[in-house]
Order: C-alpha cells, then sequence, then structure tokens
C-alpha cells in the first residue's frame, strides 16, 4: 500500500465524531486537498519568478532581454492557469464543502484571503 504525507484530518463519513487526528494521507479526499495546496505553492512561486524577471540586469544583451521578456510571459500564463484552477476548486469546495473536512475547510478560508488580496 502506497503512504503519503501525514496529515491533519478529520473524520468525514456518516455517523463520525468530528474528532481530529493525525494519520497518512491514504484518503482520496485528504490527497485531492493536498494536491489544491501544492497548486497554491505553485502560483505563490509563480508570482516569485514573474517578480524576478521583471528585474532587468545591468548591461543586459538584447538577447537576455528577449529570453526574459519570454520566460516572463510564459511563466504568467502559468500564472493565470493556476489562479483559473484555484477559482473552479473554490467553486466546488463551495457546493460540497461536507466532504472537504477541517483540512478542506482551512484551505478554502486561505484560498479566499489569497484571492480576495489579487483582486
Amino acid at each position: 500500500m502506497e503512504s503519503f504525507p501525514l496529515c491533519y484530518t478529520a473524520g468525514r463519513h456518516e455517523g463520525a465524531r468530528r474528532e481530529a487526528r493525525v494519520e497518512l494521507m491514504t484518503e482520496p479526499a485528504d490527497r485531492a486537498v493536498l494536491l489544491l495546496q501544492k497548486v497554491s505553492e505553485l502560483l505563490l512561486e509563480s508570482r516569485a519568478i514573474v517578480k524576478e524577471l521583471e528585474v532587468a540586469p545591468d548591461a543586459e544583451s538584447s538577447a537576455d532581454t528577449a529570453d526574459r521578456i519570454a520566460y516572463g510571459i510564459l511563466v504568467a500564463a502559468l500564472e493565470e492557469g493556476l489562479v483559473d484552477t484555484i477559482r473552479h476548486a473554490l467553486d466546488v469546495l463551495k457546493r460540497f464543502r461536507a466532504p472537504a473536512g477541517i483540512l478542506g475547510e482551512q484551505w478554502l478560508s486561505e484560498q479566499e484571503g489569497r484571492l480576495g488580496k489579487r483582486e
């Protein structure tokens, strides 16, 4: 059996108590939330890269400038896709909040805050 990182989860099944526990991430719902967290981390990393690419080094050749601009456009396009992905995920989590558990609710709150700051 494949194991995944430890995760703070809560019972989500019928009749389960809302008691938090730490366990191996084997539940598909927990792994899905982890995947959403990774998307969020990629978004933050892409924003950092874009900021670095916006700074033109002294005595940069025209070829290097063209490369820097091209990579900036590429990363900006990836960022746009990540933002769309997170927005769609937020819509799904809003509709189906219960299956996401405590971890999903925490992630949802964090993402709503981040997207609110961006707009």
